[in-house]
């Protein structure tokens, strides 16, 4: 259904997503690296209450760098959902075409076959309705001896 254009393009597609998968592996290490920090820093919170201030500045600042990481990786994962979807998009669009066409080519051959069997029934309805004998008469006549 599909022609080899749009299968090469999928193909590029997939390849496109699997490099962009393959370009978070540093982001998502970068994530642990900070959560581990984050962890870190939040038992000595818990250790270290006579110095809040600056261990609460520090889990601040970890905290947001946790969140833009996340928020980093929630984008690119929506970015790929959203090449893989437009190229699944563009598959059908072609494959739609193709049927549209399709359609039309039986459109038409429904068109020729109906006209086909009324020019058809219309002969055979004239034949019945016209003066002429039937194959049935011709057939008793030459059995009777009588053309």
């Amino acid at each position: 259904m599909s022609n080899p254009s749009t299968c090469s393009s999928s193909i590029d597609d997939a390849v496109s997503s699997t490099q962009n998968h393959l370009n978070q592996a540093p982001l998502i290490l970068q994530y642990q690296e900070l959560n581990d920090h984050y962890n870190l820093c939040r038992a000595r919170h818990i250790v270290l209450l006579s110095c809040s201030s600056s261990i609460d500045d520090a889990v601040s600042s970890t905290q947001n760098h946790l969140n833009q990481a996340r928020l980093i990786l929630q984008y690119q994962e929506l970015n790929d959902h959203y090449d893989l979807c437009r190229a699944h998009h563009i598959v059908l669009l072609s494959e739609a075409e193709y049927l549209r066409h399709e359609n039309a080519e039986l459109y038409l051959a429904n068109a020729k076959l109906l006209k086909l069997l009324s020019s058809q029934a219309s002969f055979h309805n004239l034949l019945l309705s016209s003066s002429y004998p039937t194959e049935a008469i011709v057939k008793k006549r030459t059995n009777d001896g009588t053309s």
